[in-house]
């Protein structure tokens, strides 16, 4: 009988969230243990600009106490550099110089990592002070549009070839610059890559493909390379208007929830791929970034359509209060905060046999049980029947639920811990 051992992922605190019952009680599913687990209650996304913008993408939360972004479609071509000031609630250039970006980050000593027609690093003045990659196999990038730094001192970026009839690569990619500068490509069966980012154990790389409606993930290496590509997720593709949902950027929090910007709303999913819940935003998102003070705040990019020859017309910034810490490799260094990655010690759950035939036992060592839920892969609502339940055992009776695998979720008075099961 295999025993497979799950950990606390984060720390909830549940609200109005009745006791499980005892024995043939139906436990019900959904993604989320509520919406507040992500969202504070009455927490709504503001609107900060004023329609001034034509198609914001590329945040980074800045020093500690600027958000950063690039303006892109700017008239006659390019793109600038803004910052927002959240204390005089003010939008500036950062400055007139600054280069044509398409992509920003800071990477783990707090250095302003850029995307242009190369992966630059940029000074306070926003002028290219290092060049850290301009070719692969000795022909220039395609089109680098968006990137994320490592602990390791490495950067992964995305390089579609949009808008080119001849592009010079012979592969759309992601690459992988290391510490010393040597570029390797990484990943090259996507379409038009975007997005990156890391989970807070550098363990695995998340990546979209505009082309598409899929979140995916890979298992990262010692050496910067990746393997095991897995469809994480499916995305909604349309808005209520018809809109296009394509995928653009992420963002992930302390917890490993990836937070992925597409014309729906900033749709959030766990790290086992479990859809949790969707923050609507006004306009089609674009892109989405943590910071603020506490770090707790979410900025988003998101355009209206007026002319379909182009992205947009109409761009603005929004943003939204959350329950958790977005996580950056820049702030877990000591460069703009202390280190904000919970630190897991120990297994607190048990769940066996695994695969399941007839009934599924979970050992538990987390306190009160608040509640049980059993999920499919794509987010969908199951019923399964509970045998028996105690502080320390669960039984989950699995006759009825169709070959394949499942999500268990329990939220517990100490946490929530999740964890895969197969049945047969």
């Amino acid at each position: 009988m295999k025993k497979f051992t799950f950990i606390i992922s984060s720390l909830v605190q549940p609200v109005n969230v009745l006791l499980v019952l005892l024995c043939f009680v139906f436990i019900g599913l959904h993604g989320q243990n509520s919406p507040t687990d992500i969202l504070p209650t009455g927490s709504t996304p503001i609107k900060l600009s004023s329609d001034q913008f034509n198609a914001t993408k590329a945040l980074v939360w800045y020093n500690d106490s600027l958000l950063l972004f690039a303006d892109d479609f700017i008239p006659g071509g390019g793109s600038d550099i803004y910052q927002y000031d959240p204390n005089t609630k003010q939008f500036s250039k950062w400055p007139d110089n600054s280069t044509h970006t398409t992509g920003l980050t800071l990477d783990r000593k707090g250095n302003l990592i850029a995307t242009t027609d190369n992966v630059v690093m940029l000074n306070k003045a926003g002028q290219i002070i290092k060049t850290v990659a301009s070719q692969y196999n000795g022909k220039r990038f395609d089109n680098p549009i968006d990137l994320i730094a490592d602990k390791k001192g490495g950067i992964y970026f995305c390089d579609p070839d949009f808008f080119l009839t001849s592009p010079p690569q012979d592969h759309t990619a992601v690459y992988y610059i290391d510490s010393i500068g040597t570029v390797k490509r990484v990943i090259d069966d996507l379409a038009e890559p975007n997005g990156p980012v890391l989970s807070p154990d550098q363990k695995k790389l998340y990546v979209v493909d505009t082309s598409n409606k899929y979140l995916y993930s890979w298992d990262v290496a010692p050496d910067g390379s990746v393997s095991g590509k897995l469809t994480l997720a499916e995305l909604q593709t349309k808005t209520a208007g018809g809109v296009d949902a394509s995928p653009v950027g992420e963002a992930i929090d302390i917890n490993g929830n990836i937070y992925v910007a597409t014309a729906v709303g900033i749709q959030v999913f766990s790290p086992l791929g479990v859809a949790l819940t969707t923050i609507v935003v006004p306009e089609a998102t674009e892109d989405c970034e943590f910071g603020g003070k506490d770090f707790k705040t979410l900025y988003i990019t998101a355009f209206t359509y007026l002319d379909p020859r182009i992205s947009s017309n109409i761009s603005n910034i929004y943003s939204i209060d959350l329950n958790y810490q977005g996580y950056a490799v820049s702030r877990s260094n000591g460069s703009g905060g202390t280190s904000i990655v919970p630190v897991l010690n120990k297994p607190v759950v048990e769940i066996f046999p695994n695969p399941a035939k007839e009934s599924l036992h979970v050992s538990l060592n987390s306190g009160k049980v608040y509640s049980i839920d059993v999920l499919t892969f794509d987010g969908k609502k199951v019923s399964a029947k509970l045998n028996s339940m105690d502080e320390t055992n669960i039984e989950i009776n699995t006759q009825n639920l169709k070959s394949g695998m499942y999500l268990l979720r329990v939220v517990t008075s100490k946490g929530v811990v999740t964890g895969k099961f197969v049945v047969e």
